[in-house]
């Protein structure tokens, strides 16, 4: 940590969305805007690619919450029903189910495992970048993408789906929030803080400039209960029990607890019994989010192509 003369942290550079004064951020290991609140990664870059979800055919057919959600959000939004982009599509699992609500269902992810499963078990069109070739975009999605890239890619990934884009397309994008009353609240607890992978942690702010420099404009700001729930209680169990986002590792990426059999299992039970303590004051919580959408846990915005 760099201070000046007297002792007080200094700026760190210049934020790379904004331009203003960086500090340091809220928790090791990020620098903090002064002006938009955009907190990078020191060292910044984009992260290695992986698998954050079971490669699992039946699953994926079978659907889950999330992706009801995911699929309301696109009902939403979407104003024609040509071609669907989902950047960071991970095993195809929002392609898959849109099949029947677009024409054409196109992927982009960087993991080779996850693409490769994508291809050969649900006979997906996905590629490892913003593929050129797609003139109609009806709707490009990017769910809990862009904080795993660095704000060069952002950059050119955006540009590629703006060259592609008319005034009926709608682009989602859904991050973490760094400017959110959760995030404020426990710190390196927050359920999505990962140094590892997030190099970038927006607010609501930053996220919309990173956007009109891209060429969109908001178009509607969306309330996810799900996300904002599930974020609270998580955030919420990771203040009293270990290890941290068990549960979300549990249900999302079907990992396995470590220990036997015997730990396991109570490990399990210890912490679905807390979750249910907890739900209540997950479910108040939310009324923050839903009053204060820029507060929020996860920022799910739609855009638009700029005037």
């Amino acid at each position: 940590m760099r201070t000046s003369g007297d002792g007080c942290l200094s700026a760190r550079d210049e934020c790379g969305v904004c331009g203003a004064p960086r500090d340091a951020g809220r928790t090791v290991g990020y620098d903090r805007c002064r002006d938009c609140g955009h907190e990078a990664r020191r060292g910044a870059g984009s992260a290695i690619p992986m698998i954050n979800e079971l490669l699992d055919a039946a699953a994926v057919r079978r659907g889950s919450v999330l992706g009801a959600f995911r699929a309301r959000a696109a009902a939403s939004c979407a104003v024609e029903g040509d071609t669907l982009l989902d950047v960071g599509c991970g095993a195809g699992a929002f392609l898959y189910a849109q099949r029947d609500r677009f024409r054409r269902v196109v992927g982009v992810e960087v993991s080779p495992s996850s693409r490769d499963f994508a291809r050969r078990e649900l006979g997906l069109r996905v590629e490892p970048a913003v593929p050129s070739d797609l003139s109609s975009l009806s709707l490009v999605t990017f769910w809990h993408s862009l904080e795993h890239l660095s704000l060069e890619q952002i950059g050119d990934a955006l540009a590629r789906v703006r060259a592609q884009s008319s005034s009926a397309t709608r682009v989602i994008v859904s991050v973490p929030n760094a400017g959110s009353a959760l995030y404020r609240l426990v710190g390196e607890r927050y359920p999505y803080f990962d140094l590892d992978e997030h190099p970038q942690q927006f607010t609501a702010d930053s996220l919309d400039r990173v956007m009109a420099r891209g060429g969109f404009a908001v178009d509607r700001r969306l309330f996810v209960l799900d996300y904002a729930a599930f974020g609270y209680l998580q955030g919420l169990l990771n203040c009293v029990a270990s290890p941290r986002n068990h549960l979300y590792g549990r249900l999302k990426r079907g990992a396995p607890a470590a220990g036997s059999a015997v730990r396991r299992a109570a490990r399990d039970v210890g912490h679905g019994a807390l979750a249910a303590a907890f739900l209540p004051a997950a479910l108040a919580l939310c009324l923050h989010d839903r009053a204060r959408a820029a507060k929020g846990a996860v920022l799910t915005v739609c855009y638009r192509l700029a005037p």
